[in-house]
């Protein structure tokens, strides 16, 4: 292996991300000729023809475009090496800063983070209730060390890790004076259908890259809105039935503003489900991986409808 391999490998990933060797050059802070030097080396090295020099961008080659997965996949590994022997070398935190989806139960975060307070006195905690999409922006920035943030529809970003900490059932319910609570029996499903549902979207919306279906979207008289809180007041109020999170359901219950809603159609019920995530790296610390623990305690980390 030539001992400026991995150099070249992260020049050639810059290449094929910018589509430039002036635009690498920025990125890498360097002269457009080492990067020039680098791309030949790497070419010379495999043998193989990587970047069309041809054209006014600097496009992958059909062989350049084979190996840039197995680039990304190497490049990965290494920053995970690294993390890893740092987060060997250091001591605990003196500080956690984190940015949470709102979305989030607070009742959960409380109880992970009274328990951290518990185990690490020495730690202080930064926190922040954001959207998702600002929270991988702190997180990606380098402003946060880890992030929560729901997992809908196989989403993934580059440069991060992370794993599941917390998955929380969405029960059925409806207002507590609506026609389908009045009902003893569990109900069929297409009962639901004459109905309209109140529909609160999760994660980013479909695109190209992400065509799957929500499938707690239902095919019929259907609201959208983009908010729990006014989700739950629209059902309380009997414009609809929806799928709520056990946590705000089960409280709104108590309160006998909504009530749950049985249905023989729907065999498991959806979860929503949470990530903790941080940079590649820099894995988290001691005092951030205590509070994933907790967080997932309990299991899998589901919270259930009653």
């Amino acid at each position: 292996m030539h001992p400026n391999f991995l150099d070249q490998i992260i020049v050639f990933q810059a290449v094929a991300e910018l589509g430039s060797y002036a635009e690498a050059a920025r990125r890498l802070n360097r002269q457009v000729s080492a990067i020039s030097y680098a791309i030949t080396n790497l070419e010379t090295h495999l043998g193989l023809t990587l970047v069309d020099r041809g054209g006014y961008r600097a496009a992958l080659t059909e062989e350049g475009q084979a190996l840039l997965g197995e680039v990304s996949v190497l490049l990965r590994r290494v920053e995970r090496l690294e993390g890893k022997a740092a987060a060997m070398q250091e001591a605990s935190e003196t500080t956690l800063s984190l940015a949470v989806e709102h979305s989030l139960p607070p009742a959960v975060l409380a109880h992970g983070l009274v328990r951290l307070a518990d185990a690490h006195p020495e730690v202080a905690v930064d926190l922040s209730y954001l959207t998702g999409g600002d929270v991988i922006a702190r997180l990606t920035g380098g402003e946060v060390q880890l992030g929560i943030t729901a997992l809908e529809r196989g989403l993934a970003w580059q440069d991060l890790d992370g794993r599941q900490v917390l998955a929380e059932e969405m029960p059925v319910v409806v207002g507590a004076r609506h026609a389908l609570a009045a009902r003893n029996a569990p109900v069929p499903l297409e009962a639901l259908e004459h109905h309209r549902q109140i529909y609160l979207p999760s994660g980013l919306p479909p695109t190209d890259e992400n065509t799957r279906p929500d499938y707690r979207q239902h095919r019929t008289d259907l609201w959208h809105v983009n908010d729990l809180a006014t989700q739950i007041a629209l059902i309380a109020g009997g414009a609809g039935w929806g799928f709520v999170p056990a946590s705000a359901a089960a409280e709104a219950v108590a309160q006998g503003r909504l009530a749950y809603l049985a249905c023989d159609g729907i065999a498991q019920l959806p979860l929503r489900r949470f990530a903790a995530l941080w940079r590649t790296r820099t894995p988290p610390g001691p005092a951030a991986r205590f509070l994933m623990q907790v967080l997932e305690a309990g299991g899998d980390g589901t919270l259930e409808a009653p």
